[in-house]
């Protein structure tokens, strides 16, 4: 018996039609304390916060919301291992929910502050030290903002 193989090649980060990504999980908002806004899809993102977030997840990158990603431990290399699911701006840090592929797939609170890069000395978004909070993401994020931190 002769079983028909199809190869798919793409250089880009973008997904074939074939490739159907995984459900998106139902997570309820997040209910701040505070005055929050809340973001569904990268787009929304502010450019300087997302170029942020992009730097953080290089070289792979993050699917967007509802794209296709590499949610299992078999990955090619050819698209992201993580995807978006939300956003929040709650005083003046984003906290970006997302899902990471691999032998299980966990989903990750982290929070993005203004800091100064040491290459060039000008202010960027990146990941907070001791902000990376697994699992239950709101309470990862209001621990974060309550002063407590992560080991990771």
């Amino acid at each position: 018996m002769i079983i028909p193989m199809v190869l798919i090649t793409s250089a880009a980060q973008a997904a074939p039609a074939a490739l159907r990504p995984p459900e998106m999980p139902n997570i309820a908002p997040c209910l701040f304390d505070e005055p929050d806004l809340r973001v569904e899809r990268k787009s929304g993102l502010p450019p300087e916060v997302l170029a942020g977030v992009t730097r953080a997840f290089a070289p792979t990158g993050i699917a967007d919301a509802g794209e296709y990603f590499e949610s299992i431990d078999v990955v090619s290399g050819k698209y992201p291992q993580a995807r978006f699911l939300r956003a929040y701006f709650v005083r003046d840090t984003w906290f970006l929910w997302y899902e990471r592929g691999g032998i299980a797939l966990s989903r990750f609170s982290i929070a993005f502050i203004q800091m100064r890069d040491a290459e060039t000395r000008t202010m960027v978004w990146a990941p907070a030290p001791g902000s990376l909070f697994v699992d239950n993401l709101c309470a990862g994020a209001k621990a974060y903002l309550s002063g407590a931190r992560s080991a990771g």
